[in-house]
């Protein structure tokens, strides 16, 4: 977690309101995104192509443990780009629409067949994004990245993984200032 939340940390830093004196509250989500819904091209078990914003979080940092599938990126968009597709926003969360003037994260580096680490932070309130799994990648494509996770270590059919880190600043108000006084786990400053 520490490795991380350095990681995370240092891409937070750069990002426009951001203040260093500040204690934030800090939300860690890891998920596995499985391949079955490729070969079936259903999309079962895949997040999507939704457009949406993290809840409860004024910034986000995503970072991609791995990825094993060309072509499973995300994609973001400002609010503004996002509401031409979504006046108002209000679709967010069910919106699948193709914006123009959007920004792809590519979660494995150009030339190479697989990614480790790559990795993306944003002001989650004036953002938008979705993931982009590729629906017409190829069955044998699809296997040979389920066959690459698993002998890396990937106990299921999971080819892409990504950690969610979240940041809200504490107030009296926020659940996290309920939790019992302990630790300092859920708390930092950037």
């Amino acid at each position: 977690m520490e490795k991380l939340w350095e990681k995370a940390a240092d891409m937070f830093r750069k990002l426009d309101g951001i203040d260093p004196d500040v204690e934030y509250n800090v939300g860690f989500t890891f998920r596995g995104m499985k391949a079955g819904g490729l070969l079936s091209r259903s999309g079962a078990g895949l997040p999507g192509p939704i457009w949406h914003k993290d809840t409860f979080s004024e910034y986000v940092a995503i970072i991609y443990p791995f990825c094993f599938l060309k072509g499973y990126n995300n994609e973001l968009a400002s609010k503004d780009v996002y509401e031409v597709g979504d006046p108002g926003s209000k679709k967010l969360g069910a919106f699948t629409g193709n914006l123009k003037n959007t920004v792809l994260v590519n979660t494995i580096p150009d030339g190479a067949t697989q990614g480790f680490g790559e990795s993306v932070a944003f002001n989650n309130l004036e953002t938008r994004h979705r993931a982009r799994p590729p629906m017409g990648a190829k069955s044998k494509d699809v296997l040979d990245a389920i066959v690459a996770a698993r002998n890396w270590g990937v106990p299921s059919n999971a080819v892409r993984a990504m950690i969610h880190i979240s940041l809200r600043k504490s107030s009296p108000n926020d659940i996290v200032s309920h939790f019992d006084k302990g630790p300092e786990i859920g708390r930092a400053h950037v």
